[in-house]
């Protein structure tokens, strides 16, 4: 029994996908940005992407039925697993 569970962690293993993404952005005029700058553009990104993605009109991923197969809500609201 040890032996299959292994073999089935190791061929999840191998399904891992990993992307990686460079963005260049550069404001129309001068904009002051805080300190930890990264909040912002994550946060800005995040609007956006759900924006473009969101099919519920409600925006609440507790609530929607799409929650598991939503981009969204997996990059940016990845619940927690119910075994924890």
């Amino acid at each position: 029994m040890l032996l299959i569970e292994s073999a089935n962690k190791i061929e999840k293993a191998t399904e891992f996908k990993f992307a990686k993404f460079r963005f260049y952005l550069q404001p129309l005029e001068k904009i002051y940005l805080p300190r930890y700058k990264g909040s912002v553009l994550r946060g800005g990104f995040g609007n956006i992407f759900k924006k473009t993605v969101c099919m519920n009109s409600v925006w609440d991923c507790d609530k929607c039925l799409l929650q598991e197969k939503c981009v969204y809500s997996y990059i940016f609201e990845t619940p927690l697993p119910q075994n924890l």
